[in-house]
């Protein structure tokens, strides 16, 4: 099953795993394509939800802009 996330996150669950993934724009053989690479690998949906969410509001909080007076 894959359970598609914000931005270019993904959680991918077969059997045995739960893997937090992300896609990005790679060059393989010369050509643009896109690839996937593993965040990490978790018992349950419910902790690689929560390592998602962990990278989302870091990364979020990085393209805050704050308000000068």
């Amino acid at each position: 099953m894959k359970i598609e996330l914000e931005g270019d996150f993904f959680i991918e669950t077969n059997t045995r795993n739960v893997s937090l993934k992300q896609r990005y724009n790679g060059v393989r053989n010369g050509k643009q394509t896109t690839c996937e690479k593993i965040v990490g690998s978790f018992g349950t949906v419910e902790d690689a939800l929560s390592r998602f969410l962990e990278l989302f509001k870091a990364v979020s909080y990085t393209h805050l802009t704050l308000p000068t007076n």
